[in-house]
Protein backbone atom coordinates (compact mmCIF):
# COMPACT_ATOMS: atom_id res chain seq x y z
CA UNK A 1 0.00 0.00 0.00
CA UNK A 2 2.62 2.18 -0.04
CA UNK A 3 2.16 3.40 3.39
CA UNK A 4 -1.16 4.54 2.38
CA UNK A 5 -3.62 5.14 5.32
CA UNK A 6 -6.95 6.00 5.40
CA UNK A 7 -7.94 9.50 6.68
CA UNK A 8 -10.00 9.92 9.79
CA UNK A 9 -12.79 11.73 7.68
CA UNK A 10 -12.34 8.63 5.15
CA UNK A 11 -13.14 6.38 8.36
CA UNK A 12 -16.24 8.18 9.55
CA UNK A 13 -17.80 8.43 6.37
CA UNK A 14 -17.41 4.50 5.56
CA UNK A 15 -19.12 4.08 9.31
CA UNK A 16 -21.52 6.48 8.15
CA UNK A 17 -22.72 4.79 5.07
CA UNK A 18 -22.55 1.29 6.17
CA UNK A 19 -23.76 0.62 9.81
CA UNK A 20 -24.97 -2.22 9.73
CA UNK A 21 -21.75 -3.99 8.05
CA UNK A 22 -19.68 -1.89 10.67
CA UNK A 23 -21.64 -3.74 13.44
CA UNK A 24 -21.72 -7.21 11.79
CA UNK A 25 -17.48 -6.85 11.18
CA UNK A 26 -17.82 -5.77 15.16
CA UNK A 27 -19.51 -9.13 16.03
CA UNK A 28 -17.57 -10.96 14.13
CA UNK A 29 -14.31 -9.96 15.46
CA UNK A 30 -15.57 -10.98 19.39
CA UNK A 31 -16.66 -14.13 17.35
CA UNK A 32 -13.41 -14.94 16.50
CA UNK A 33 -11.37 -13.72 19.73
CA UNK A 34 -13.99 -15.61 21.55
CA UNK A 35 -13.06 -19.19 19.52
CA UNK A 36 -9.92 -18.46 19.32
CA UNK A 37 -10.06 -18.95 23.22
CA UNK A 38 -9.26 -15.46 24.06
CA UNK A 39 -12.13 -14.54 25.78
CA UNK A 40 -11.89 -16.79 28.85
CA UNK A 41 -12.34 -14.97 31.16
CA UNK A 42 -15.68 -14.96 33.09
CA UNK A 43 -15.55 -11.10 34.17
CA UNK A 44 -16.48 -8.00 32.24
CA UNK A 45 -16.47 -4.46 33.32
CA UNK A 46 -18.91 -1.62 31.92
CA UNK A 47 -19.00 1.58 31.72
CA UNK A 48 -20.68 4.40 30.10
CA UNK A 49 -18.96 7.63 27.72
CA UNK A 50 -20.40 10.90 26.90
CA UNK A 51 -19.56 11.66 23.21
CA UNK A 52 -20.20 15.16 22.25
CA UNK A 53 -22.97 15.21 19.19
CA UNK A 54 -22.39 17.72 16.31
CA UNK A 55 -25.33 20.01 17.03
CA UNK A 56 -24.67 22.93 19.79
CA UNK A 57 -27.21 23.32 22.85
CA UNK A 58 -28.59 26.64 20.67
CA UNK A 59 -30.21 23.68 18.55
CA UNK A 60 -31.72 22.05 22.05
CA UNK A 61 -36.23 22.70 21.97
CA UNK A 62 -37.75 21.34 24.63
CA UNK A 63 -41.28 20.52 25.49
CA UNK A 64 -41.94 22.89 28.14
CA UNK A 65 -40.53 25.85 25.25
CA UNK A 66 -42.49 24.68 23.25
CA UNK A 67 -45.57 25.12 25.05
CA UNK A 68 -44.69 28.78 25.67
CA UNK A 69 -43.98 29.36 22.04
CA UNK A 70 -47.58 28.35 21.05
CA UNK A 71 -49.15 30.14 23.87
CA UNK A 72 -47.40 33.11 22.66
CA UNK A 73 -48.27 32.66 19.21
CA UNK A 74 -51.73 32.37 20.05
CA UNK A 75 -51.76 35.41 22.11
CA UNK A 76 -50.75 37.26 18.93
CA UNK A 77 -52.93 35.41 16.25
CA UNK A 78 -55.52 36.33 18.75
CA UNK A 79 -54.40 40.15 18.71
CA UNK A 80 -54.56 40.04 14.89
CA UNK A 81 -58.32 38.97 14.68
CA UNK A 82 -59.14 41.42 17.16
CA UNK A 83 -57.47 44.25 15.16
CA UNK A 84 -59.02 43.04 12.11
CA UNK A 85 -62.43 43.20 13.83
CA UNK A 86 -62.09 46.78 15.27
CA UNK A 87 -61.22 47.87 11.67
CA UNK A 88 -64.20 46.11 10.11
CA UNK A 89 -66.17 47.87 12.51
CA UNK A 90 -64.49 51.24 12.42
CA UNK A 91 -64.62 51.51 8.20
CA UNK A 92 -66.01 49.50 5.51
CA UNK A 93 -63.61 46.80 4.59
CA UNK A 94 -62.40 46.73 1.26
CA UNK A 95 -59.88 44.62 -0.40
CA UNK A 96 -56.62 46.33 -0.59
CA UNK A 97 -52.75 46.14 -0.20
CA UNK A 98 -52.24 46.19 3.17
CA UNK A 99 -55.13 44.10 3.45
CA UNK A 100 -53.87 41.29 1.27
CA UNK A 101 -50.35 42.05 3.85
CA UNK A 102 -52.52 41.22 7.11
CA UNK A 103 -53.88 38.07 5.75
CA UNK A 104 -50.89 36.60 4.91
CA UNK A 105 -48.97 37.64 8.17
CA UNK A 106 -52.01 36.08 9.95
CA UNK A 107 -51.45 32.45 7.81
CA UNK A 108 -47.63 32.98 8.79
CA UNK A 109 -48.66 33.00 12.29
CA UNK A 110 -50.76 30.59 11.89
CA UNK A 111 -48.49 28.48 9.66
CA UNK A 112 -46.16 28.63 12.56
CA UNK A 113 -48.08 27.99 15.45
CA UNK A 114 -49.30 24.40 13.79
CA UNK A 115 -45.33 23.46 13.17
CA UNK A 116 -44.38 24.55 16.90
CA UNK A 117 -47.81 22.43 17.65
CA UNK A 118 -46.76 19.66 15.52
CA UNK A 119 -43.47 19.28 17.10
CA UNK A 120 -44.57 19.50 20.75
CA UNK A 121 -46.95 16.52 20.06
CA UNK A 122 -44.79 14.67 18.51
CA UNK A 123 -42.29 14.67 21.27
CA UNK A 124 -45.33 13.76 23.46
CA UNK A 125 -45.36 10.50 21.72
CA UNK A 126 -42.29 9.60 21.99
CA UNK A 127 -41.86 10.54 25.54
CA UNK A 128 -39.12 13.25 25.05
CA UNK A 129 -38.73 16.40 27.07
CA UNK A 130 -35.74 17.75 24.95
CA UNK A 131 -35.10 17.47 20.69
CA UNK A 132 -31.75 18.37 19.04
CA UNK A 133 -32.68 19.81 15.38
CA UNK A 134 -30.39 18.82 12.97
CA UNK A 135 -29.27 15.53 15.18
CA UNK A 136 -32.75 14.04 16.22
CA UNK A 137 -30.82 11.02 18.31
CA UNK A 138 -28.14 13.14 20.14
CA UNK A 139 -29.73 14.51 23.71
CA UNK A 140 -28.89 16.98 26.49
CA UNK A 141 -26.55 15.12 28.65
CA UNK A 142 -24.99 16.26 32.06
CA UNK A 143 -21.03 16.08 31.69
CA UNK A 144 -18.47 17.24 34.24
CA UNK A 145 -18.03 20.02 31.42
CA UNK A 146 -21.14 20.63 32.27
CA UNK A 147 -24.57 20.40 29.66
CA UNK A 148 -24.07 19.47 26.19
CA UNK A 149 -25.90 17.20 23.42
CA UNK A 150 -24.51 13.84 23.51
CA UNK A 151 -24.72 10.66 23.14
CA UNK A 152 -24.41 7.63 26.21
CA UNK A 153 -22.05 4.93 24.77
CA UNK A 154 -21.70 1.88 26.45
CA UNK A 155 -19.18 -0.14 26.18
CA UNK A 156 -18.54 -3.59 28.10
CA UNK A 157 -14.97 -5.21 28.27
CA UNK A 158 -13.36 -7.96 28.97
CA UNK A 159 -10.58 -7.66 32.29
CA UNK A 160 -8.32 -9.94 31.04
CA UNK A 161 -7.56 -8.69 27.40
CA UNK A 162 -9.24 -5.16 27.59
CA UNK A 163 -11.06 -5.99 24.24
CA UNK A 164 -14.13 -4.25 23.58
CA UNK A 165 -16.92 -7.53 24.00
CA UNK A 166 -20.09 -5.73 23.14
CA UNK A 167 -20.89 -1.69 22.82
CA UNK A 168 -24.60 -0.16 22.26
CA UNK A 169 -25.32 3.82 22.10
CA UNK A 170 -27.93 5.01 23.99
CA UNK A 171 -30.19 7.98 24.71
CA UNK A 172 -30.21 8.08 28.53
CA UNK A 173 -28.37 10.88 30.43
CA UNK A 174 -27.06 8.46 33.29
CA UNK A 175 -26.24 4.94 32.98
CA UNK A 176 -28.62 3.63 35.95
CA UNK A 177 -30.94 2.03 33.42
CA UNK A 178 -28.12 0.03 31.31
CA UNK A 179 -26.71 -2.57 33.92
CA UNK A 180 -29.21 -5.38 32.88
CA UNK A 181 -29.21 -4.81 29.25
CA UNK A 182 -25.54 -4.54 29.00
CA UNK A 183 -24.93 -7.42 30.92
CA UNK A 184 -27.37 -9.58 28.83
CA UNK A 185 -25.96 -8.63 25.98
CA UNK A 186 -22.13 -9.76 26.29
CA UNK A 187 -23.72 -12.66 27.81
CA UNK A 188 -25.19 -13.39 24.28
CA UNK A 189 -21.68 -12.28 22.69
CA UNK A 190 -19.90 -14.32 24.96
CA UNK A 191 -21.90 -17.56 25.11
CA UNK A 192 -21.25 -17.91 28.75
CA UNK A 193 -23.46 -18.46 31.55
CA UNK A 194 -22.62 -16.68 34.45
CA UNK A 195 -20.62 -13.96 34.39
CA UNK A 196 -18.77 -11.49 37.00
CA UNK A 197 -20.18 -8.07 35.91
CA UNK A 198 -17.94 -4.78 37.27
CA UNK A 199 -19.74 -1.53 37.49
CA UNK A 200 -19.27 1.79 39.11
CA UNK A 201 -21.91 3.55 41.28
CA UNK A 202 -23.68 4.90 38.34
CA UNK A 203 -24.78 1.71 37.88
CA UNK A 204 -26.89 1.39 40.81
CA UNK A 205 -30.20 0.30 40.56
CA UNK A 206 -32.33 -2.37 43.09
CA UNK A 207 -34.36 -3.41 40.34
CA UNK A 208 -31.46 -3.78 37.87
CA UNK A 209 -29.47 -5.67 40.44
CA UNK A 210 -32.60 -7.76 40.79
CA UNK A 211 -33.24 -8.74 37.52
CA UNK A 212 -29.04 -9.61 36.53
CA UNK A 213 -29.26 -11.99 39.91
CA UNK A 214 -32.47 -13.63 38.55
CA UNK A 215 -30.60 -14.38 35.36
CA UNK A 216 -27.63 -15.50 37.09
CA UNK A 217 -25.60 -12.84 35.77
Amino acid sequence: LNRLTPDFKTIAEFRRKHPRAFRQLCRHFVRFCRDAGWLASREVAIDGSKFGAVASKKRVVSRQALVREEQALNARIDAWLEGLDETDHEEAHRDGPDDDQRRRSLERLKALRDQTRDSRERMERLGIQHHVTGEPEARLMRSPQGNRTAYNLQTAVDTDTHLIVHHETVQDGDDSRQLQPMAEATQTALERGNLSILADAGYSNGEQQQRCEERNL
